[in-house]
């Protein structure tokens, strides 16, 4: 009796394994769900992504729009410094937007709309309310996501063209795993963010980065819509430019090049540094990273750090 007294208070007491514990409750996706795009992020700066554990199907997870708004997307980077807004054709202030309310000392000043919505619309809505209400907005700080080059034109990959997904939030790590094949070959991406710092980290493997798989990034303006932090049709309207280190500060021999972005007074670098792979800048407000020489198995592999770097504007 007091041996199985003893050996029942020793397994009452047994410490609990909190890494199973915690990897029981991993999420793993084998169908594009456009509800449940997962991120990786910090607290302070986030990416979220899609089943190539990058944002390379956007238009696959739209948020529905107001009116006849152009749908926006869940997919984004985004940090809690990373705000934008556009000049305003005239000086506003809040009094253009506020409205007297009874009270039972009176009238109290409120900052409301003028307007009204009806069926989601904005109705009768002064320029200043509309304005004072959109800016300023969260800033979308760039897209980073898989494409094909062929006879040295470059576009988006499908849908369709995404087969035999399978990905997994490791919710102890952090780490986000996706396999998947493209073009009859398959793809590992491994996604990642710092702890402490806007960095994002990404590798990508495949035979397939030798045979027209790239990595792209775009950058847009901001958005005044109320559900997306995106604006694509104005490029005129901010500038990019690329600039090359030949070796990254305490990244032994990786190589680092630097996106800086203007966009009105909001300014912000991206820098992205890694081994073995080169970036280019195709247009406007479009980088391709192109891989570097195939490995001892004949594949090929991109791995990169993407660091977003605030510069205050003036």
């Amino acid at each position: 009796m007091h041996s199985q007294k003893a050996s029942d208070s020793s397994a009452s007491h047994a410490g609990i394994d909190r890494r199973k514990l915690v990897r029981r409750h991993n999420v793993r996706q084998q169908h594009l769900d456009p509800r449940s795009p997962v991120s990786v992020g910090n607290g302070e700066f986030a990416c979220t992504m899609d089943l190539t554990g990058l944002q390379s199907l956007p238009e696959e997870y739209p948020v529905g729009a107001r009116g006849d708004l152009p749908p926006g997307t869940l997919l984004g980077t985004q940090a809690q410094w990373g705000w934008h807004s556009v000049p305003a054709p005239h000086t506003y202030h809040l009094d253009d937007s506020t409205l007297l309310y009874d009270s039972p000392r009176g009238p109290v000043p409120y900052v409301d709309m003028v307007g009204d919505i009806v069926n989601d619309r904005e109705t009768d809505t002064s320029a200043a309310e509309t304005w004072l209400r959109a800016n300023a907005h969260r800033l979308d700080l760039g897209r980073i996501g898989l494409r094909w080059v062929e006879d040295g034109s470059e576009r988006a990959i499908t849908r369709a063209e995404v087969t035999d997904t399978e990905q997994t939030l490791d919710l102890w790590t952090g780490v986000v795993t996706s396999h998947f094949t493209v073009a009859g070959q398959p793809v590992r991406v491994t996604t990642a963010c710092h702890p402490d710092r806007d960095e994002l980290g990404f590798r990508v493997e495949s035979p397939a980065l030798g045979s027209g798989l790239v990595v792209g990034v775009g950058f847009p303006y901001g958005s005044e819509a109320w559900h997306d932090a995106a604006d694509w049709n104005s490029p005129d309207a901010h500038t990019t430019s690329l600039t090359e280190t030949v070796t990254a500060e305490n990244r032994g021999d990786a190589r680092m090049w630097t996106a800086s972005r203007q966009l009105d007074n909001s300014r912000y670098q991206v820098k992205i540094t890694g081994q073995d792979f080169t970036v280019i800048q195709t247009e406007q407000h479009r980088l391709r990273i192109v891989p570097g020489t195939p490995d001892r198995r004949g594949g090929r592999s991109v791995g990169l750090l993407r660091c977003f770097q605030l510069r205050r504007g003036r």
